[in-house]
């Protein structure tokens, strides 16, 4: 199995193992996900000032 993620993807043309694909991917989704979170609280904080709730 340690094989297989240490193999080329894509055919080996671009120097990625399996195993740093799934490391950036799983980066990105962390790095994106957390700046949806920061947008979702961000409108969520703005509507309740709009509204006057605390």
């Amino acid at each position: 199995m340690r094989a297989g993620l240490a193999a080329a993807a894509g055919g080996g043309r671009d120097g990625w193992s399996v195993a740093g694909v799934v490391q950036h991917v799983h980066r990105q989704v962390i790095l994106h996900g957390a700046e949806i979170a920061l947008l979702r609280d961000l409108h969520a904080l703005r509507a309740r000032e709009r509204n006057g709730s605390p």
